[in-house]
């Protein structure tokens, strides 16, 4: 069946070698006429038997599929892996020779021109740790016998390589928390004066107390730097001396209230509760205490994880643009028993760590099910899957603790599954459809047309004719519309002669005698 593997003439012409090609009647095949090894009508035996193609399925049928070249397994996160991909279809609903092709990589959607048969390079940034999802998808034709090759998922392990992290500072000794991170061999850190301006080429900038002496440039530039992708970690643990623009005010997750503050117990908020950052801390938080004169900024989506007995907010994170940023107001959180966890976490998040992500998704097989964990929106009761061949259901999903909801659902079709529910999505894949016997299952009769007409054969699709006759010829007929010839060479070789007599002579001479004897007995009554 597969293209890779039908050596179908390898083994015939093996066969063929046993006996004398004047006295086999006929070959038939019975394929889908996906052979690679099929030789020129010229090298088949110049007394040969006609061959036959039987090719199932029937001469209209439809395919599309994506070839994709080898992929490294493995990346250094940051880096940009170079795809190749090749696009293939065959199908009525397209009239064209270009097709618009569909890239996801998790985070970004784009297309490509794509024509057929023609080699695509395709960019890939590996953005975080663990398995990167590329989706590569040809528009849907309705005809296709396969619907599922119409869609190729690609994973490539990101592997953490170092994090330059630029610390920027009025204070002239960095804390404590922050020479423990900086242990990590991993973990590059950079000093910068409290109004360097240039951001670009680190992964993480920390601003400790930034407002000091935060200009009008400062502050734009600032701005522009989370929304082109930018990562921040910001440290105010008291209204800002300077005024904020309005630029920069809009990406950042709080605002400043005026007035003094008094330590109260530092609570989890319902979004704390299930947030990948805070979901685990309730214990660990019991009996801290902190103050803040912060509030969430109503001008974007802040989600406040921390605050104080006044509802102050004391940890807060928010998206802007392509970039990331989390406040914190008091930063001696992180010299406190939860203080380690709190800002190795918090800068997974602003890495775009997945297992940290706001809505996290995560497929693994179990058996026959596969199983869909969940966290993220609380309203969200359940996810929309999308089969191979693009039909869409629901699978319901159900608390399993305050952080993490589950559900379930039975791949009934190979391909690739799309889990979404409604903001963010993951791709599961179900069977192998690398495998080249999925990819070209459209019949052909293009590889074994030439050589069945020169041996006197037939090509018949069995869609078409799925029983025909066998009629046995003596001349060179080749077959009809519905039926297939049996050559009758009425040939004979032999290879010698041997003569065996039935008895022996005495043995013989006693049966005549016993007869003749029988006979006289009969007539003499």
């Amino acid at each position: 069946m597969a293209i890779a593997r039908q050596k179908i003439f390898t083994r015939l012409s093996a066969i063929l070698k046993k006996y004398d090609p004047a006295q086999i009647a006929a070959v038939f095949l019975l394929t889908d006429g996906e052979v690679t090894d099929a030789p020129p009508p010229g090298a088949w035996p110049a007394n040969g038997p006609p061959l036959h193609v039987l090719l199932v399925g029937a001469p209209d049928e439809q395919n599309a599929w994506l070839e994709i070249a080898p992929a490294p397994p493995y990346a250094l996160v940051g880096e940009t892996v170079q795809l190749r991909v090749r696009p293939h279809w065959r199908a009525a609903d397209s009239n064209s020779d270009r097709a618009i092709l569909t890239i996801t990589d998790g985070k970004e959607k784009s297309t490509r021109t794509a024509a057929d048969d023609e080699w695509l390079t395709i960019d890939f940034p590996i953005r975080h740790t663990g398995p990167n999802q590329l989706v590569l998808q040809l528009p849907k034709f309705d005809d296709a016998i396969f619907p599922a090759t119409q869609t190729a998922l690609i994973n490539i392990n990101g592997i953490a390589g170092d994090v330059h992290v630029l610390w920027q500072s009025t204070a002239s000794n960095p804390p404590a928390w922050l020479r423990r991170l900086t242990a990590d061999p991993q973990i590059k850190l950079q000093n910068a004066p409290a109004d360097n301006d240039h951001f670009t080429g680190n992964d993480i900038v920390i601003f400790n107390q930034p407002f000091a002496q935060a200009n009008t440039k400062w502050q734009n530039s600032l701005a522009d730097y989370i929304r082109g992708g930018g990562h921040v970690l910001f440290l105010q643990n008291s209204p800002p001396q300077q005024p904020v623009i309005p630029a920069l005010q809009n990406v950042l997750p709080i605002t400043w209230n005026d007035g003094a503050a008094a330590d109260s117990a530092v609570t989890l908020t319902p979004a704390g509760q299930i947030h990948p950052i805070t979901a685990d801390m309730t214990d660990e938080i019991s009996g801290l205490t902190a103050h803040s004169n912060a509030a969430p900024n109503p001008n974007n989506d802040a989600n406040v994880l921390l605050t104080d007995g006044g509802h102050h907010a004391l940890l807060a994170i928010s998206n802007a643009g392509q970039g990331r940023i989390a406040a914190l107001t008091q930063s001696d959180l992180f010299d406190a028993a939860i203080g380690e966890a709190l800002l190795r976490r918090t800068l997974l998040w602003l890495l775009q760590e997945p297992e940290l992500a706001t809505r996290n998704i995560n497929a693994v097989q179990q058996g026959d099910d596969v199983r869909i964990e969940y966290s993220g929106d609380d309203s969200v009761l359940s996810l929309k899957i999308t089969r191979p061949d693009r039909s869409v259901f629901e699978a319901p999903l159900i608390p399993e603790s305050a952080a993490l909801k589950v559900a379930h659902f039975t791949p009934d079709k190979i391909g690739i599954y799309r889990i979404s529910d409604g903001s963010s999505e993951t791709f599961f894949p179900f069977g192998n459809l690398t495998a080249p016997e999925w990819q070209h299952t459209a019949a052909t009769a293009e590889h074994l047309s030439l050589l069945a007409t020169a041996t006197g054969g037939q090509i018949l699709w069995l869609a078409q004719t799925p029983a025909p006759d066998v009629r046995f010829v003596t001349g060179e007929q080749s077959g009809g519309a519905e039926w297939l010839a049996l050559r009758e060479s009425r040939a004979a070789t032999i290879t010698g002669i041997t003569l065996t007599p039935l008895l022996p002579k005495i043995a013989l001479l006693l049966v005549v005698f016993c007869a003749l004897a029988y006979a006289w007995q009969r007539e003499s009554r």
